[in-house]
């Protein structure tokens, strides 16, 4: 096996983060995964836009079916882009209230590598000044990693990592939200069954899938 030099590492993962940013990649692709599985049984299990006519009594009283069976279509796709949107901001966004010590704030699942990210980059580059020879006071001489990530200016920088990560992700879901509407009108236009309907959809979702993955793992 071939051993990678210091030199070639630092080429490759200067931050020390691969494993991170796959990590977090890995969990931005389960999630899509998951609102790809609820848009193909919502479509094609539950016939949500009444596209299928020969369903028994006992299958048309499953939960959700024929949820946005209205006359028109642009009553189906504006009843389904509203419930698309929910299933984002639930699976994807995720942005939930966290009780801390005298108020409430908002977090979203990415935080929690973002943090652990700039976590090991001020550990890395206190690792680094000291071995290139600067008098720097090591973290335990801070108080602790904790003490470190605490300080006003590391509270604000990760902060503002917080709402960049979260805008990115909304204006990309934002974006495949207006493709789904598309193609789903074209898709109601055209006379697609629900499978077809249901593939269609997905694609798109799988496409900005892939496209987040690429700016997340560094490889865009």
């Amino acid at each position: 096996m071939c051993n990678l030099s210091t030199y070639q590492i630092n080429q490759y993962d200067p931050t020390r983060t691969t494993s991170l940013r796959n990590a977090f990649v890995r969990q931005m692709n389960k999630r899509f995964r998951e609102l790809r599985g609820v848009i193909r049984k919502s479509i094609v299990e539950q016939d949500c836009f009444g596209l299928v006519s020969n369903l028994s009594t006992q299958q048309m009283q499953t939960a959700g079916r024929k949820a946005f069976a209205f006359p028109t279509s642009s009553a189906k796709v504006s009843s389904f882009m509203k419930w698309l949107q929910v299933q984002i901001d639930n699976g994807i966004l995720q942005v939930s209230n966290i009780d801390t010590v005298g108020q409430s704030v908002n977090s979203a699942w990415s935080n929690l590598y973002i943090y652990d990210s700039y976590k090991r980059g001020i550990l890395r580059a206190n690792y680094e000044m000291k071995k290139a020879g600067y008098k720097v006071a090591s973290i335990e001489q801070q108080g602790g990693i904790e003490a470190v990530m605490g300080t006003p200016l590391s509270m604000d920088r990760v902060g503002l990592l917080y709402l960049r990560t979260y805008n990115d992700l909304k204006g990309i879901t934002d974006a495949m939200s207006g493709q789904i509407s598309r193609v789903l009108a074209q898709g109601m236009a055209d006379g697609d069954g629900p499978l077809l309907l249901a593939r269609k959809l997905n694609r798109v979702i799988s496409g900005n899938k892939r496209y987040i993955g690429k700016i997340y793992s560094g490889t865009s």
